[in-house]
């Protein structure tokens, strides 16, 4: 059975996704992490995802640090409105 999260969302960047998967946050979850590291992920029993960022329930991957800045904007408009993520995405210049 897949880990009950107490937090609003746990967020994961790069290899960040193994640690959550020793924790057995991303039980049958879907999550990405680094390429380099992809292939591990079914030992964590997770359902292995290729792509930049997944989301599923409050569980947040990301595939790279780089990756982790698509994450952060995602977070922010569901914390705050895709308004807030645009105005985030425009000051840190990130063309999404």
């Amino acid at each position: 059975m897949a880990l009950t999260l107490a937090s609003r969302y746990v967020f994961s960047i790069c290899t960040g996704a193994l640690l959550c998967g020793a924790a057995g946050v991303i039980r049958r979850r879907r999550a990405t992490t680094h390429w380099a590291a992809f292939d591990l992920l079914h030992y964590y029993r997770a359902i292995p995802t290729r792509s930049r960022v997944v989301i599923d329930g409050n569980y947040i991957s990301t595939a790279g640090v780089t990756a982790g800045l698509d994450g952060a904007l995602k977070v922010a408009a569901m914390l705050r409105g895709n308004e807030v993520a645009q105005e985030i995405q425009l000051d840190i210049e990130v063309d999404e």
